[in-house]
C-alpha cells in the first residue's frame, strides 16, 4: 500500500474519530429515576430531585429549569433548558461533578 494511501485513511479515521467525540451531548428524558434520592436542600422546595446510578446522573424537575453540569474544575460539560420530567445525563467518566438546576447546586460523584 502506498504511503499516501496509508496517510489518507488515517486522515479519515482521525476525522471520524473527531466527529463522534466532539459531537454534542444532552439530556436525555426518561421514565422514572433509579436508586436512592439524594438529600435535598431546604430551599428546594422538591422543585429538583437528582441521583446517580449506573454512570448516569437522573435529574427529575417539576418546572421548566436551566440544568448545567459542571466538572469539579468548574468546566461546563452540559447546559439545556428543560421542561417538567425526569432526564439523564451519561458521564464519560467516574469522578466529581457540580449539578446546578436552577437555584439548586449539588455535588455528584460517580
Amino acid at each position: 500500500m502506498s504511503n499516501f494511501r496509508k496517510y489518507l485513511i488515517f486522515c479519515l479515521l482521525s476525522l471520524t474519530a473527531a466527529v463522534i467525540y466532539a459531537a454534542p451531548r444532552s439530556l436525555e428524558e426518561v421514565d422514572r429515576m433509579p436508586g436512592i434520592v439524594m438529600p435535598q436542600n431546604p430551599d428546594n422546595s422538591d422543585k429538583v430531585t437528582a441521583t446517580v446510578a449506573d454512570g448516569y446522573i437522573y435529574i427529575a424537575v417539576t418546572e421548566p429549569t436551566n440544568v448545567r453540569i459542571f466538572t469539579i474544575l468548574g468546566e461546563m460539560i452540559v447546559q439545556e433548558n428543560v421542561a417538567p420530567g425526569v432526564y439523564r445525563y451519561q458521564m464519560k467518566s467516574r469522578g466529581i461533578y457540580l449539578l446546578k438546576a436552577g437555584n439548586y447546586t449539588l455535588r455528584v460523584t460517580l
